[in-house]
């Protein structure tokens, strides 16, 4: 990465922190967004060595008020540490927030010695370091000059030590990486729609072995290790993931690429090792890997991506046995619209080697999304619903997927809703289809099916 994307980086998180705290978010996630921008300043300390001291006294304060806020929960005073201004008693939402006090872009203006700055001047840029700005709480300069290098050191020994993200600013032996995790998804192969033939290999290959290890008990025969969804987007791969996990009563995970690939030297292998430790503390548990592409991509020259790539290999290895060697249950499932741009290591047996195309909805699957909806709508008694032909907007629905029908559904809700206000009559008409499907066409492309297709063919 190079030293104006650690900047944009560096900017962004310092001012998500600034928001946070405006929007009474929770001071932990607040003290991490602020770490990681201090983190971004001595990379870019690193590198860029006339800015050198102004990055490193910044990534200093910044450690020194993370410190603080975490110790004493004080956001009011952190948020008056850097940007000089008293933090509204009530949090206001960023749409209402007023216009003539805009939140700031970057840490630097507020760590020079006036409260009057340079336009556009941010986080990652040079500014003069002298006193805190003149409307900080008395003391704030003292005690910033007293632990602006201690501080400094523990940062730069934060960003060494092994798993250390997170105990620079509190007390808690922790790695500081949280992922969020569904004790029971509510939903079931019931709720997805049509893809019988997705539902009977999932359960075949899938939920079978796991729910009855018993059967396969003499067989010479390993399950295939995780199970990769592959197929254009919108079609409820990751509802099937979830139906999963419900079916076998395990937690759920659900990850993106933002997920593990994280800022700094070595902390994206790091949440990974964070992620499979929580992940097999849970005696049954589900990993879902949306986006794959993006987290092991067959081609990449960033060395953070092949450390991640190679941890996240290291991880799942042997995967298929680990019910065997205890009385646990993780189980793995990617999904991807790009299966050509996973590395092949990780579709390989005993990986994510257990491989299903979850295809475009068919005609049955698209007539149940629709039926579904409108039975929804009669239901709350205050719409109406004429003589709707469903065969015909089946029909115009070819090559939609479920996102397409969504919002199909949703502008025909829009048409409706409009047309009551001149009438006063709340009713879904089958004009109301005809003007949405004049607007609303497929997202997929063709090119993209022709290559899911023809690595379908190859690959299976």
């Amino acid at each position: 990465m190079d030293i104006q994307e650690l900047k944009n980086a560096c900017n962004q998180k310092y001012g998500q922190a600034i928001e946070g705290m405006e929007q009474g978010k929770p001071n932990a996630d607040i003290a991490r967004l602020l770490l990681d921008a201090a983190s971004d300043l001595l990379a870019i300390a690193k590198t860029d060595f006339l800015t050198r001291a102004a990055c490193e006294n910044k990534a200093a304060k910044l450690l020194a008020v993370a410190k603080k806020l975490r110790a004493e929960g004080d956001a009011s005073a952190v948020y008056r540490d850097l940007t000089g201004r008293a933090l509204r008693a009530n949090p206001v939402p960023p749409q209402s927030r007023a216009p003539q006090s805009p939140a700031p872009q970057g840490a630097a203006e507020h760590l020079s010695e006036s409260p009057e700055r340079a336009e556009g001047q941010s986080c990652a840029e040079e500014a003069p370091e002298a006193s805190a700005p003149q409307s900080s709480p008395p003391g704030a300069e003292e005690s910033l000059a007293a632990d602006g290098e201690p501080a400094l050191d523990e940062l730069k020994e934060l960003l060494r030590a092994k798993g250390g993200k997170g105990r620079a600013y509190g007390k808690e032996d922790t790695s500081g990486y949280r992922f969020a995790w569904d004790d029971l998804p509510k939903i079931s192969f019931d709720d997805v729609a049509g893809l019988d033939d997705v539902k009977e290999a999932v359960m075949r290959k899938v939920l079978l072995p796991l729910k009855n290890p018993e059967l396969y008990e003499g067989y010479v025969k390993k399950n295939g290790g995780g199970l990769l969804l592959y197929g254009p987007p919108g079609t409820g791969k990751t509802m099937i993931a979830a139906a999963i996990a419900h079916e076998i009563g395990a937690k759920f995970c659900s990850l993106g690429p933002s997920d593990l690939v994280m800022q700094g030297v070595g902390n994206s292998e790091k949440a990974c090792v964070a992620l499979f430790k929580e992940a097999r503390s849970f005696p049954c548990a589900v990993l879902f890997f949306d986006e794959i592409e993006s987290i092991c991509p067959a081609n990449t020259h960033a060395q953070g991506a092949r450390q991640l790539r190679s941890e996240l290999l290291r991880q799942i290895q042997g995967m298929e046995a680990y019910g065997e060697q205890n009385d646990k249950i993780l189980f793995l499932i990617a999904a991807t619209n790009k299966p050509w741009e996973i590395d092949p290591a990780f579709v390989r047996p005993g990986r994510f080697g257990i491989r299903v195309y979850v295809g475009l909805p068919d005609a049955p699957a698209r007539r149940y999304m629709l039926d579904m909806r409108l039975n929804k709508i009669l239901q709350t008694g205050k719409v109406l619903v004429g003589n709707i032909d469903a065969a015909q907007v089946v029909e115009k629905t070819e090559g939609f997927n479920g996102a397409d029908m969504a919002n199909l559904l949703d502008e025909v809700q829009e048409l409706s809703a409009l047309r009551s206000a001149k009438t006063g009559v709340k009713e879904i008409l089958q004009e109301d289809f005809d003007r949405a499907l004049e607007k609303i066409t497929s997202s997929v492309q063709e090119k993209d099916m022709q290559k899911l297709r023809e690595w379908k063919e190859q690959n299976g």
